[in-house]
């Protein structure tokens, strides 16, 4: 179904594996002490179907109200997630082991302290 599809697309990899194995487990390296030059052009021919598909560029467009979603989700979780450590607009400080710790145990509290 690929083989005939229009390019630019994304191959499903799986398949292209499975042939790859296929293609080199079903076949011996060598016949009657010869190389198995037609297990060999058998590869070459499913690596280069893989190949041409680099060829075409994609040219998708970024969509701006996800990219914008996906900046604001990311804000929000780590000012809001960190304790309000992070300022947005400036660089940051790295915590300290410490502080880092402290943060740790507010969102995931040991299950057996010693109290």
């Amino acid at each position: 179904m690929m083989r005939t599809a229009a390019v630019p697309l994304i191959p499903f990899f799986g398949m292209y594996l499975t042939d790859l194995t296929y293609a080199e487990e079903g076949n011996p390296m060598f016949m009657n002490g010869k190389i198995n030059f037609t297990r060999n052009i058998i590869v070459a021919g499913i690596i280069n179907e893989l190949l041409n598909y680099q060829k075409v560029p994609h040219n998708i467009a970024p969509a701006m109200p996800v990219l914008q979603y996906l900046d604001w989700q990311l804000r929000y979780a780590i000012y809001f997630r960190v304790g309000n450590l992070i300022n947005f607009f400036g660089s940051t400080e790295p915590l300290s082991d410490n502080e880092a710790h402290a943060i740790s145990l507010q969102y995931d509290p040991r299950q057996n302290q010693k109290k």
